[in-house]
């Protein structure tokens, strides 16, 4: 027969447990981003990594963050244009590093010696988890390119 002091260990330690194996990124900023892609003329069908997305500029996509996205615009009477965009570390990460630092994360260690070790394990976890979703990346809020005419073009 289960004690009411048993359950609520065995209901801590699932929590504990399900909220250990989610990293803060994923949570609040998501595996994908909405980047808004204009050209100069408008009216350029989008290729996202050689794949029509099926929209023209002006234009918002849902991008994953996981991957190297490279952006094709065509239009009639320009030449295409390529360009990959650039991913950099999303500030959620700092966040992970304040979760993990957090002193009560420590309560019930042996040894201070052992905090550290906890801090480092925690991190390395909840960033390891943001790095495979793509949450800990961040993509531009906005593309602009100019399409330059292709000569004997009206």
């Amino acid at each position: 027969m289960t004690t009411g002091a048993s359950r609520f260990t065995v209901l801590t330690a699932c929590a504990a447990l399900l909220v250990s194996n989610i990293g803060c990124a994923t949570v609040a900023h998501g595996r994908r981003e909405n980047v808004t892609l204009t050209s100069s003329p408008p009216g350029a069908t989008i290729f996202v990594n050689d794949t029509s997305s099926g929209a023209r500029t002006p234009s918002t996509l849902s991008l994953p963050r996981r991957r190297a996205i490279t952006l094709r615009f065509e239009r009639d009477g320009y030449a295409p244009r390529e360009m990959k965009l650039q991913r950099h570390g999303s500030k959620w990460l700092w966040l992970d590093l304040a979760v993990c630092s957090n002193p009560l994360a420590g309560q019930g260690l042996d040894s201070l010696s052992l905090w550290p070790l906890l801090i480092l394990g925690c991190f390395a976890e909840l960033s390891t988890i943001d790095l495979l979703s793509g949450a800990a990346f961040a993509l531009p809020k906005r593309v602009q390119v100019e399409l330059v005419p292709i000569s004997g073009s009206p």
